[in-house]
């Protein structure tokens, strides 16, 4: 278990507009509680005005919530990096995978695609699909522009993603 008091782990001096790299351990518990603490701590390590902040919020908020609900919870390490290309992120969940393969099934995906607009032909039947599962890491592939890999093993999950609405520059202020 890890201490809720765990600090973290600057692997690179840290400057909230500068360049730099964290990580940390959490334990997520299967009723989400953990979730808040690891989304407080990776807020903690961005300048107030950077860019991509919020979506930050949403993308741990998602792959931490399906760690809790679908995964079953558990130990979980998060490593984040800040540079002139964007916040990216790794989250390593330290248990064998389960039989659910993270992935956003084509019936949602083609709904979305046609609640915003991009598809005419979808069918609306598939409405319903959106509340049974897949908008989560529909969303996060979406904020992460394409950049969301999954990698399983015997032994873990690692999600890797970069959030390039980060428009910080090393050494200064973030852009607006």
């Amino acid at each position: 278990m890890v201490p809720p008091h765990t600090p973290f782990t600057a692997l690179v001096p840290r400057d909230p507009a500068g360049p730099w790299i964290a990580e940390r351990p959490f334990k997520i518990d299967p009723s989400g509680e953990g979730v808040a603490e690891a989304r407080r701590w990776a807020l903690s390590l961005t300048s107030p005005t950077c860019a991509a902040r919020d979506e930050l919020t949403l993308v741990l908020s998602e792959l931490l919530g399906n760690v809790a609900t679908h995964a079953g919870g558990g130990e979980v390490t998060l490593t984040l990096a800040h540079t002139p290309e964007g916040l990216t992120g790794n989250l390593v969940h330290h248990q064998p995978p389960t039989n659910e393969t993270p992935e956003i099934p084509t019936q949602i995906g083609t709904e979305i695609a046609h609640l915003l607009g991009l598809d005419d032909q979808a069918d609306d039947t598939l409405i319903s699909a959106l509340a049974e599962g897949g908008r989560g890491l529909f969303t996060v592939a979406a904020l992460t522009a394409g950049s969301l890999h999954t990698h399983q093993d015997a032994h873990s999950t690692t999600t890797h993603w970069t959030l390039d609405s980060c428009h910080c520059q090393p050494g200064t202020e973030a852009a607006s």
